[in-house]
């Protein structure tokens, strides 16, 4: 091990930072494995490029290891020592010294850019369709020599032992294919070779076509390392990698199953290749000050957004697995609120957002600024700079097109877009006209003046809160959606047919912002409904996804089906759990899948799976979603009748291309009384014609429901 100097220990306070970087161009050739590796060219400036940005950024340098093999000629390696080679021994040597000799709390970042490859050897998970980093492996550099592959499981032992004996956080980059997903059958592996890809010299896969099932002593030799270290006395067959699902530790990958990691040339100079994720993440890093980095689902929608623009012949979707709003090779857990893309095209803007994701003409979304210590004024404005928002006019099926709400922002919002900022929903919209009508069950008992108060100040306060929902007036001949009910001084909503609306809270008209806490009431349930009943449309023809590519059903613990009524509603009881099981019925391209729970008694509309701030993970037959969750009929207040039974759809969003959309602004949380304000929206409704349909649109989408209906009895 190359030596390194004793420096100062860090100041009280500062977390102590560890690196570990790994780039391999060269592979020495060699008889001991059938497969063809071909050489790369980027991957030790990509280490080269991370080891300057850490040290930008404060690393020292004694804390900062790297292993590389560059390529001098075709059969010889440039770099001299060879405690300095990237093999799998020197890596776990080098982790090891970390371990050893960080501090409890360091932050330790390990980078690697190489090729990956598929290892047929591993049992137990193959006919299952593996999993995310179980099955895949590290090529080092001698593994054609008799060097033994680094596996992930053996990768996820020594990192666990790092999080749990030392309580290091740990971030892993892996700029390598096979990075973000695990063995899978033979008709998935296929591609181009390293230095052919459509005859283009400047571009490049980390790709091994080639599933290699050789099983050396020196594997053997590191599988039983690992499992001993990990207490696990299987060694024959490698156990599920810990970096599936770790804790205190982040893996962001380079790409999908479907998918090959790409190294291209950036620049208008120059022939030197970079690796595409590394070129991008480091691109984001640099825009932030060292004291306040952006997280890590912040970098990864970076890159995917310029990955996706960069590279578009063969898509490469980036992943993270773990703790996605944490700062990037920081302690922090930051603030996370649902946000989408933001790009311009022409003179309008573009938002990774359509009526899939419930956006409507007349929505108003903000910047959503790249570090959460700064508005959307951007990190060096201290002015009281009003909030950059821009304001739907199109709407597609997963995108939509807006304009600057204000003419004079028009610069300002294209330099934050720029360098990275995303679109938050400020103010939904509703995809139609959606009317109120105030009804008296008493006449003789009203106060009229005080009626025609009341009606006035409602109707001035919808009209400023949401798009489309209105007070119904006389002149009004389409029938109502909501009924407002007055009656001993209370308010209650009812629907169109006079019944009341369970689970909407009475409003008392003693309370001074009554108004108020009446319209955001009314605006809540106008989204869900809008939502619920998918008024904001549903797949166009052309982007329509086939439900026979999958099944989504309900089921018992003993994975028997969960009967259905006449109607084909599941019938469930109070308390029973159910096994909600989402799975592909065919080999095709990979699916994007987010479940939603939208619960009529509470109003709300909740994210079931992914997990919060954790974007989809690519599913392929034979994968399957399984969600474990429990039925209940929620108590009501005591003065209040208790309901039998309730209702609950559960809405799987399911996504086949290369753009993968968010679906987290559907969200709604309970509904309540706490009064937002309200900022009188635009009135004129002819700018927002229909679409012109000239905005190209990438993938397939469609949904599913399952109607549950849970009874005490």
């Amino acid at each position: 091990m190359e030596a390194h100097t004793e420096e100062p220990l860090p100041a009280p306070g500062v977390i102590e930072r560890w690196a570990l970087l790994i780039g391999v161009d060269y592979y020495f050739p060699g008889t001991e494995r059938n497969v063809n590796i071909q050489p790369l060219k980027g991957c030790v400036r990509d280490v080269l490029a991370v080891e300057d940005y850490l040290k930008s950024i404060g690393v020292p340098d004694s804390k900062i290891f790297k292993l590389t093999a560059s390529q001098a000629d075709a059969n010889r390696i440039k770099e001299k020592p060879k405690d300095l080679w990237p093999t799998r021994n020197n890596i776990i040597d080098r982790l090891d010294y970390i371990l050893q000799t960080a501090a409890k709390g360091a932050l330790v970042y390990i980078h690697y850019s190489g090729h990956g490859i598929l290892r047929g050897h591993i049992k137990g998970h193959v006919e299952e369709g593996g999993n995310k980093l179980t099955g895949t492996a590290l090529v080092p550099i001698d593994v054609r020599t008799g060097g033994a592959y680094l596996s992930g499981y053996q990768l996820g032992v020594k990192i666990k032992q790092m999080v749990e004996s030392r309580s290091l956080r740990v971030t892993l980059v892996l700029d390598s294919c096979h990075s973000g997903q695990g063995l899978r059958h033979d008709d998935v592996l296929s591609g181009a070779h390293a230095g052919d890809e459509d005859g283009d010299p400047a571009t490049a896969t980390r790709f091994i076509d080639e599933l290699d099932d050789s099983e050396l002593d020196s594997d053997k030799q590191a599988d039983s390392e690992a499992a001993a270290e990990d207490g696990n006395r299987a060694a024959d067959t490698e156990p599920r990698s810990w970096l599936d699902d770790p804790r205190s530790c982040t893996v962001v990958t380079a790409c999908g199953v479907f998918e090959t990691a790409k190294e291209t040339v950036f620049g208008s100079v120059g022939r030197e290749r970079r690796g595409v994720l590394t070129y991008w993440i480091l691109d984001m890093l640099r825009r932030y000050p060292a004291a306040r980095l952006p997280s890590y689902s912040q970098v990864r929608d970076y890159v995917r957004s310029k990955t996706a623009a960069w590279v578009p012949r063969q898509n490469q979707t980036p992943g993270i697995f773990g703790d996605a709003a944490y700062e990037f090779f920081g302690s922090k857990l930051l603030p996370w609120t649902p946000s989408c893309g933001i790009t311009k095209k022409g003179n309008r803007y573009i938002l990774a957002a359509g009526k899939a994701q419930g956006v409507a003409p007349g929505a108003v979304y903000e910047l959503l600024p790249g570090d959460r210590e700064t508005s959307s004024k951007g990190a060096d404005d201290t002015s009281e700079r009003r909030p950059l928002q821009v304001r739907v006019e199109e709407v597609f099926d997963l995108q939509s097109t807006a304009a600057a709400v204000s003419e004079d922002d028009v610069l300002h919002i294209d330099k934050l877009i720029d360098s990275g900022h995303r679109a938050m929903l400020h103010r939904w919209a509703l995809p139609r006209k959606t009317y109120v009508e105030v009804a008296i069950d008493n006449p003789q008992r009203v106060d009229h003046p005080f009626l025609d108060m009341f009606t006035a100040s409602l109707k001035k306060e919808l009209k400023a809160s949401t798009w489309n929902l209105l007070l119904k007036t006389p002149e009004i001949t389409k029938q109502e959606d909501f009924r407002i009910v007055i009656e001993d001084q209370t308010i209650e909503i009812h629907d169109r047919d006079g019944q009341p609306l369970v689970g909407l809270p009475k409003i008392s008209l003693q309370n001074c912002n009554a108004i108020g806490q009446l319209v955001d009431v009314l605006r809540h349930a106008a989204r869900f409904q809008a939502i619920k009943e998918l008024r904001y449309g549903r797949p166009t023809a052309s982007h329509l996804l086939s439900r026979d590519r999958f099944s989504f059903g309900a089921y018992d613990l003993e994975e028997e089906p969960v009967s259905k009524n006449a109607a084909g509603q599941y019938m469930a009881t109070h308390g029973q759990r159910l096994n909600l099981v989402f799975e592909p019925t065919e080999k095709s391209g990979p699916l994007y899948v987010s479940v939603f729970n939208l619960a009529a008694d509470s109003w709300a509309v909740n994210k079931m799976y992914p997990p919060q701030k954790v974007a989809p993970f690519q599913l392929q037959h034979p994968e399957k979603i399984e969600i474990i969750t429990r039925m209940n009929v929620p108590l009501v207040a005591e003065n209040e009748l208790q309901q039998s039974s309730c209702t609950d759809t559960i809405r799987a969003y399911v996504y086949m291309g290369s753009s993968l959309p968010s679906w987290d602004e559907l969200q709604l949380q309970t509904i309540s009384v706490e009064v937002q304000p309200h900022v009188p929206i635009d009135d004129d409704s002819e700018r927002y014609a229909d679409p012109d349909n000239s905005l190209s649109e990438d993938g397939h989408w469609t949904l599913v429901d399952l109607s549950i209906i849970t009874s005490r009895e």
